[in-house]
């Protein structure tokens, strides 16, 4: 039996973005249920299509012991996870993600900041980031484009500080050499 508690938690400080839940443990072994459990619950949460799941065996059952999890998506791309046993099962918390909710929160930030330091006015869609979720690079870092009142694009990199900790944070650069 699986029990949903908590299966949107996401903060946005600056940027959030993870998908976190929460299982009971049955029969399966705890790997095995975490795994079914991110198959059948973030994929539509997640929205990037089918998930294909796999967990570490953790090193025990005891409450606290953390292992990891990884889900491929339909296009190739690894979503990792951090699970941690709990009294009544597992919580398992998404570590590479940006939700497609937080999205635009990114961009209106991203834009208000750009238009303060250059002393520019941008379009509300000036920065393109696209409107699905996004599965962040090994550097935590995702690459946009802003186009400027000129028409000129440049490659915007916003850099994710610490996507699995209660309080993420971003930086971004905008290219102006591209």
């Amino acid at each position: 039996m699986k029990k949903l508690l908590l299966l949107l938690a996401f903060v946005l400080v600056a940027a959030a973005c993870s998908v976190s839940g929460e299982i009971n443990i049955g029969t399966p072994t705890v790997e095995n249920a975490t795994e079914d459990f991110i198959e059948e619950t973030f994929t539509d949460q997640i929205g990037l299509g089918e998930l294909t799941a796999s967990c570490s065996k953790p090193a025990n059952e005891d409450v606290g012991t953390k292992f990891l999890c990884t889900a491929l998506t339909g296009s190739g791309e690894t979503i990792e996870m951090q699970a941690v046993v709990e009294d009544d099962g597992s919580f398992v918390e998404t570590t590479n993600l940006v939700l497609a909710e937080t999205v635009p929160n990114i961009v209106a930030t991203v834009i208000a900041q750009v238009e303060e330091l250059a002393d520019i006015d941008l379009a509300d869609d000036a920065l393109d980031c696209g409107t699905s979720s996004i599965v962040v690079n090994d550097a935590n870092a995702i690459v946009c484009q802003i186009t400027d009142p000129t028409g000129d694009v440049f490659d915007t990199t916003i850099t994710f500080n610490g996507l699995d900790t209660d309080d993420p944070t971003f930086d971004f650069v905008v290219d102006t050499d591209s």
